[in-house]
C-alpha cells in the first residue's frame, strides 16, 4: 500500500512538471514560504535495500537546492524569524527556512559545511534521549535487522508470521509490512517487539543512536556555530500523536524538572551552555538571584506587576559574574593560562575575583579615572591592574592589539562568543522565577550591547525548547544615560547605524561610547516592540533613591539608568498598568555610594547634642 500511494505521489509530482502546470500554479499555491524538514545530509550509500531512504539528501542535493533559492532571490532564514514574519504578518518577500530533526553527526559532518558555503541558518530539533545515548531509533533497527536475516519470524497481533527476506524485494515487502504494524503499537509494544526482533538475529539496537547521533557535548560545539539554533524534538521520539496529552506534554516540558533539580546557580542551565559536561566549572555560587515583586515602586509608577532583578546579589556584586564564569571555565578547559579584560569596572572586579578562584594569571586594564571603590574592590583579589590614560574604548582597543602578541584569554575579546552566553542565564531565571512565564516588557541598560542581544537569543530558546508558553517573546528596552547614548540617538533619529560618542556620565559601568552591538539592540528593540530610552544625570540619581526609598534596594549608577527609564517611561503612559514588566539592575549601590555622597545624598542627615532636648529641637517626628 505504502509503495503504490508513493508511486501515486511521484506520478502526480511527474506530470505536475512536465506538463508545466507548476508554473501557472504557482501564484495561486506557492505560499509565502517553505520549511525544509530534513533528517539525514550524507552521500549515497550502496545497496537496493535501503527502506529509510526517504529520510535522507546528499549534500549535492542540499548545495543546487540552496544555490536554486539564492537565484530566485528568495530569503533563507532562521526559524527565529520565520516566527517573527508569521506573527506580524510581514509577508512582503518570500522565503525558506531549513530545519534537521534528531541530532544525527552527519549534519554536522556534511550539512553545515554546505549551509556555511551558502551563510545559510539551520535550526537542528534535538531528541534528548538521543543525546543521552539512551535512545531506539526502531525504524533504523528494523532496517538493519532485516538487512542481516535471510527470514525473519514475528507474531504479528498474536499470529505467528514467517516472513522471507532473501531477496532486496522481499526484504522491502517485508519492511513496509512490520514498519505499518509496528507504528500501530502503543509505545512501549513497539519498544519490546523491536528488541525482540533486533534480539533475534543479533543487531544491538541500543548501539544506534550512539553511532548515528551527536552527544550533549558535540552539540554544544556544534551550537557554537553562529548559523546554528538548537531546538527541542522531544524526550524520547515517540509518535506524539498516538500519546496521551499528559504523555505529549511531559515529552515536551520534562526538561523543566531537569533544571528545577539543579543547583541554585545559573549552572542549573549548563544544558543551555556551551560548555562541556566533563568540564569543572570555575564558580563562587553566581546566578539564581532574587526576583523582586517591587509592589511600593509598582503603586508609585502605576504598575501592579512589576518585578526588578536583582543581579547585585552575585558574588562580585553585578551580573558580570555570570558571564566571567562561562568565560573563564571555557578558556581553563581549552589550556588558557592568563585571563585578561577591558572593563569599567565591574568585568575587571569579577574577573580578578573568578582567576584567583581558578588559580589563573590575571590582567585587568581599566580607565585610570575609574571609581576609587571599584579599584579597591578589584586590587583585593591581587590581580595585574594596568590603569589606562583613557576612556573605555581606547582601553578596549589596546587590549585588542596585544592579542597579536599574548596568548592571553580577554574575557571580552576573542573568548567574547563563550562569555556572552552567560548573560542568557538572566533571563531564564526571570522566566523560571515567573512560574515559567515571560514578562511582557524587560528594561535592560545598555553598554556594548551583548548582554541584550543575548537576552533576546534567552527568550527565543525557552519558547523553542517548549520551557515557556509563548507565542512571542517580549518587547525589549533599552535603557542608557545621555552623557553616553549613541544606541539611544541612532533609535531616535531612525538611523540603522549606530554613530561613536565621547562619554560624559556618572554611569561609568556602561559608558561605552562604541558599542560593538549598538545595531543590534536598535534592531531588537524595533522588532520586538521595545524602545531604547536615555536619561539625565540628575535622573539617574533620583532612580537610586527611588529604588532604594520604595524597595529597600540599593543600585550603582548603572540600575539608576534603568530604573530612571522605567519611571520615565511609566510617567509618560507606556503601559495600562497590568503589564508584567521586569527591570535588570545589574550592580550593587556600594559601586558607586560616592555619586549620592556627592549629590546632596544625605540632604536628611542632622546632628544633635545627646540628649533630649536637642532632639525635639532639631527633629521633626
Amino acid at each position: 500500500m505504502k509503495q503504490f500511494r508513493n508511486a501515486v505521489i511521484r506520478a502526480g509530482l511527474g506530470a505536475l512538471y512536465f506538463s508545466g502546470a507548476h508554473v501557472l500554479l504557482r501564484p495561486i499555491f506557492a505560499g509565502i514560504g517553505a520549511i525544509f524538514m530534513l533528517h539525514h545530509v550524507r552521500p549515497r550509500k550502496d545497496g537496493e535495500f535501503q527502506p529509510n531512504r526517504h529520510l535522507e539528501v546528499t549534500p549535492a542535493f542540499l548545495r543546487d537546492m540552496l544555490t536554486h533559492l539564492r537565484s530566485r532571490d528568495i530569503d533563507i532564514i532562521s526559524m527565529d524569524e520565520v516566527h517573527r514574519r508569521l506573527i506580524e504578518r510581514n509577508f512582503s518577500r518570500r522565503f525558506a527556512s531549513f530545519t534537521l530533526d534528531d541530532g544525527y553527526r552527519d549534519n554536522r559532518d556534511f550539512a553545515l559545511p554546505v549551509m556555511c558555503e551558502f551563510d545559510a541558518p539551520l535550526t537542528l530539533y534535538v531528541t534528548s534521549d538521543f543525546a543521552e545515548g539512551t535512545g531506539r531509533q526502531w525504524w533504523i533497527a528494523l532496517e538493519l535487522a532485516i538487512a542481516k536475516a535471510a527470514s525473519i519470524e514475528v507474531a504479528i497481533t498474536g499470529a505467528p508470521c514467517l516472513l522471507d527476506t532473501a531477496t532486496a524485494a522481499d526484504k522491502q515487502a517485508a519492511f513496509d509490512r512490520l514498519h505499518d504494524w509496528l507504528r500501530g503499537l502503543p509505545e512501549h509494544d513497539l519498544r519490546r517487539e523491536i528488541s525482540a526482533l533486533c534480539a533475534q538475529v543479533g543487531v544491538d539496537d541500543a548501539a544506534i543512536c550512539r553511532d548515528l547521533c551527536m552527544s550533549w557535548d558535540e552539540l554544544k560545539a556544534f551550537a557554537a556555530d553562529p548559523l546554528v539554533t538548537i531546538g527541542a524534538h522531544s524526550i524520547t521520539h515517540c509518535n506524539l500523536a498516538a500519546q496521551s496529552e499528559a504523555v505529549a506534554h511531559e515529552e515536551l516540558a520534562v526538561s523543566r524538572a531537569r533544571i528545577e533539580q539543579g543547583p541554585k546557580s545559573m549552572w542549573r542551565y549548563r544544558d543551555l551552555l556551551p560548555v562541556e559536561d566533563s568540564v569543572n566549572v570555575v564558580t563562587l555560587g553566581e546566578g539564581f538571584t532574587p526576583l523582586v515583586k517591587a509592589d511600593r515602586l509598582g503603586a508609585e509608577l502605576g504598575l501592579r506587576n512589576l518585578y526588578v532583578k536583582n543581579d547585585s546579589m552575585n558574588p562580585t556584586n553585578s551580573f558580570k559574574d555570570r558571564v566571567v564564569s562561562v568565560a573563564i571555565s571555557w578558556a581553563r578547559a581549552h589550556g588558557f593560562e592568563t585571563i585578561a579584560c577591558a572593563s569599567t569596572g565591574n568585568l575587571a572586579n569579577a574577573v580578578a575575583a573568578y582567576a584567583a578562584r581558578a588559580g589563573l594569571e590575571c590582567f585587568v586594564f581599566i580607565p585610570v579615572d575609574l571609581e576609587p571603590a571599584k579599584v579597591a574592590s578589584i586590587s583585593v583579589f591581587d590581580p595585574n591592574v594596568v590603569a589606562v590614560r583613557g576612556n573605555y574604548d581606547e582601553v578596549n582597543r589596546l587590549c585588542s592589539q596585544l592579542l597579536e602578541s599574548t596568548p592571553w584569554a580577554f574575557c571580552n575579546i576573542n573568548i567574547r562568543p563563550f562569555y556572552a552566553e552567560g548573560s542568557k542565564t538572566l533571563t531564564f531565571e526571570t522566566a523560571e522565577q515567573l512560574g515559567w512565564k515571560l514578562p511582557d516588557e524587560i528594561i535592560i541598560p545598555i553598554a556594548s550591547g551583548c548582554q541584550f542581544v543575548r537576552h533576546r537569543q534567552a527568550a527565543s530558546e525557552l519558547i523553542e525548547f517548549g520551557l515557556v508558553r509563548a507565542d512571542r517573546v517580549p518587547a525589549f528596552t533599552g535603557a542608557q544615560a545621555l552623557g553616553c547614548a549613541p544606541v539611544y540617538n541612532a533609535f531616535v533619529s531612525g538611523a540603522d547605524r549606530v554613530l561613536p560618542v565621547k562619554p560624559d556620565t556618572i554611569a561609568r559601568s556602561i559608558a561605552i561610547g562604541n558599542p560593538s552591538d549598538g545595531m543590534y539592540v536598535n534592531r531588537i528593540a524595533r522588532e520586538t516592540g521595545g524602545v531604547v530610552e536615555a536619561v539625565t544625570e540628575e535622573e539617574i540619581v533620583d532612580a537610586m533613591r527611588l529604588l532604594a526609598r520604595t524597595e529597600g534596594t540599593s543600585t550603582e549608577t548603572a540600575g539608576g539608568v534603568t530604573i530612571g527609564v522605567l519611571a520615565k517611561l511609566a510617567r509618560a503612559g507606556r503601559w495600562k498598568g497590568d503589564e508584567t514588566v521586569a527591570a535588570y539592575v545589574t550592580g550593587h549601590g556600594l559601586k558607586t555610594a560616592d555619586v549620592l555622597a556627592t549629590a546632596n545624598g544625605h540632604a536628611r542627615r542632622v546632628e544633635i547634642e545627646p540628649t533630649m532636648r536637642s532632639f525635639r529641637e532639631k527633629v521633626s517626628i
